[in-house]
């Protein structure tokens, strides 16, 4: 009897510990830390027409995983082969491979900050910044913005479509397609002219797409934000008056300020600026003509002392 119980107790005790190496082995595989701990988790690009072994060597290349062969169990007996999405993927300390797993086959991917500058004057150039930063190539980008019927379908001709990208920073899907960009671009526009600006717009009696076009006028004038409203205000006397206004519209994607600054605009009786003759790029300003023709030959004379102190050094 007491051999029996002694089996007994033996077998048990050995049961258990095959249980809790298997309980370790478990947790090892799904659940404990896989990442490497760095200052900045790298950023793992798996594009749509990857193979599961381009997948894997974009993970595994990016230096993020701890334990290579432990991620390669995980990701056999989870099947990720059969199901993972293309995204923009960033893992973090903490994160198991049951999570690393998962996040590749749900598509739980990290949003990217799209930063859209001002100043771009065409569709193409546009077009190259947005295939540097999201997965689509500049060509299929440019192939969507630069179809009239794109733009018709927003209400814009294709000489004005760019204005409808207001110039920000946006959280989007690194896989965004084009035409989902410019769905979502739409909606960014609304919500930025729907309110206050649109009812600004109307009691100055421009469209959206007419203040745009003068924001393209004054940012070209000036980068100073301060007399951006002045400098503004002077256009918006010309047009009351039926004066020319003298500017070539050359930039189509004004930043908010400039588009601010006409919604905006100092109330003042000024027709005319030029550059100021310390050149520190602000302007001064006049409301005649032979007020202005006195400022700029003031800025004429402090620039031709400017290059002969050039030219004598």
């Amino acid at each position: 009897m007491k051999k029996t119980t002694k089996f007994l107790v033996l077998a048990l005790l050995i049961l258990a510990l095959i249980g809790a190496g298997a309980a370790a082995v478990f947790y090892q595989t799904f659940y404990a830390n896989n990442v490497k701990e760095t200052e900045k988790p790298a950023d793992i690009r798996i594009y749509r027409d990857f193979s599961y072994d381009q997948m894997i060597d974009a993970v595994l290349q990016s230096g993020s995983i701890d334990n290579e062969a432990r991620f390669l169990r995980a990701a056999g007996l989870m099947k990720l082969k059969d199901s993972f999405r293309p995204g923009l993927y960033r893992f973090k300390k903490g994160m198991g491979n049951k999570s690393l797993v998962r996040s590749l086959q749900k598509g739980w991917q990290q949003p990217v900050r799209l930063v859209i500058p001002g100043y771009y004057r065409s569709l193409d150039r546009f077009a190259d910044f947005l295939g540097e930063q999201l997965e689509a190539a500049p060509e299929a980008f440019l192939a969507t913005l630069s179809d009239p019927a794109t733009a018709d379908r927003y209400g814009f001709t294709p000489e004005t479509f760019i204005g409808m990208f207001i110039p920000n920073t946006y959280e989007v899907w690194w896989t965004v397609t084009p035409d989902e960009f410019v769905e979502r671009m739409h909606r960014e526009y609304e919500t930025f002219w729907n309110g206050d600006r649109d009812a600004k717009a109307q009691a100055i009696g421009l469209t959206r797409q007419e203040v745009s076009t003068l924001a393209a006028i004054v940012i070209e004038e000036s980068k100073y934000e301060p007399e951006l409203p002045r400098i503004a205000g002077v256009y918006m006397n010309r047009l009351q008056l039926g004066m020319p206004l003298q500017a070539d519209p050359t930039v189509l994607m004004p930043p908010v300020a400039a588009l601010d600054a006409v919604l905006n605009y100092e109330r003042h009786d000024y027709l005319y600026f030029c550059a100021r003759d310390n050149f520190d790029g602000t302007h001064v300003f006049a409301k005649t003509l032979t007020g202005h023709n006195e400022n700029a030959r003031r800025y004429q004379r402090a620039l031709s002392a400017q290059m002969r102190a050039t030219t004598t050094r």
